[in-house]
């Protein structure tokens, strides 16, 4: 039990809390007795900053499919976290999250041509088993980076017959509705270097802005 038991500074709502009173305190007491306090004015004290381009993300996830198939999921506690505005996640989602503030949470259905695009059957293709030199055993559902003429793409092996090794370049979500719930856990400045650089710079939570199949990633 004393492994779980740990010591921290007041959780953030109390701290908020206080903030605000404080503020309140201050506001009412520099205030003529004959005007009025805007409560409005006192909440935007500690209302978060609102989520747009070159602003730093966390957000916990649940992913599922239309058939209400678990997917992926990041917790509030380690969040996927992303640049907004560079297509780090998929569109629809990016889209959804545009001008929502930490603590907003939501659920939405985004369609497959607004999340990893429609299954496109010409990137199905045999190869000899030759190809796939210096690699022991070639399975179903192994993952490999091709180079192909638009550059190093991640494929899927999807069957192997005697000497023949059929892969798919498809997303593994190509073609798929899905549905996000979806909770904003901080919003923050981006930096000079993670602006240039196109992603944030992690000291916590999911670095997948080159991953290669979480429901969180704009790109395959």
């Amino acid at each position: 039990f004393a492994s779980y038991v740990h010591f921290s500074p007041p959780s953030r709502p109390y701290r908020l809390f206080s903030f605000f009173l404080e503020r309140f305190y201050n506001a009412v007491a520099l205030t003529p007795l004959w005007g009025a306090v805007d409560l409005n004015d006192c909440l935007m004290i500690y209302r978060s900053m609102q989520i747009t381009k070159n602003r730093v993300v966390g957000i916990g996830y649940t992913l599922w499919d239309a058939q209400n198939q678990f997917i992926d999921a990041a917790s509030n506690f380690d969040p996927l976290v992303y640049l907004h505005g560079y297509g780090n996640i998929i569109p629809g989602l990016e889209k959804a999250l545009e001008g929502k503030t930490e603590g907003d949470a939501f659920n939405i259905t985004i369609a497959a041509d607004d999340a990893y695009g429609k299954r496109d059957e010409k990137l199905v293709g045999r190869f000899p088993r030759k190809n796939f030199e210096g690699i022991g055993t070639v399975k179903a559902g192994m993952r490999f980076a091709a180079d192909t003429p638009e550059g190093s793409r991640m494929v899927t092996v999807t069957q192997v017959e005697g000497s023949a090794v059929t892969v798919d370049a498809n997303h593994p979500m190509a073609g798929l509705d899905l549905i996000f719930e979806v909770t904003v856990v901080s919003v923050r400045e981006a930096g000079p270097g993670e602006i240039s650089q196109g992603h944030p710079h992690h000291a916590h939570g999911h670095c997948r802005h080159q991953c290669d199949g979480c429901g969180g990633c704009g790109q395959p």
